[in-house]
């Protein structure tokens, strides 16, 4: 399902590289070679998907106690779906409630980052999915997402 209405949890501008993923898979990669810090201004994605909000809560902590965010110069949240494991893992639809308790706890882990932040955009677990090449400028204006270079050749 389509979601029309991504939203700015704080406003503002930011430019960098985009870096991110699954939450899973980079609390997975934390403190491994494999998920360092970018060196260049970052707008960092995260993709949360079939989680209980205590679980998004940890995975969250984990990844700011990292230090992984040292560059980040704006965030992008994919929008959140749970899973119906009663019928082979389908998505279910997703209600508002659960939307803003998201939402809140996006704002109470990373407003100390002082960085603009979009939220329920349509980019890992969606349909429409966006796609966010890493490695490729982007910008954050609000509520908007231009990627700023080709991401092929």
């Amino acid at each position: 399902k389509a979601n029309s209405e991504w939203k700015s949890l704080i406003n503002g501008s930011a430019e960098g590289v985009l870096f991110g993923g699954n939450i899973d898979t980079l609390n997975f990669l934390c403190g491994t070679r494999y998920l360092m810090p970018p060196k260049d201004d970052t707008i960092f994605f995260i993709e949360l998907n079939g989680m209980s909000l205590a679980a998004i809560d940890r995975a969250l902590e984990q990844l700011l106690q990292s230090g992984i965010f040292a560059t980040t110069r704006g965030i992008i949240v994919g929008k959140f779906h749970a899973y119906d494991f009663s019928s082979s893992g389908h998505i279910k639809e997703t209600q508002e409630n659960h939307f803003i308790e998201i939402d809140k706890m996006i704002l109470e882990k990373f407003s100390c980052l002082n960085v603009p932040i979009v939220s329920r955009v349509d980019c890992g677990h969606t349909d429409p999915m966006l796609t966010l090449p890493i490695g490729i400028k982007a910008k954050i204006i609000n509520a908007e997402i231009s990627i700023l270079e080709s991401a092929i050749v």
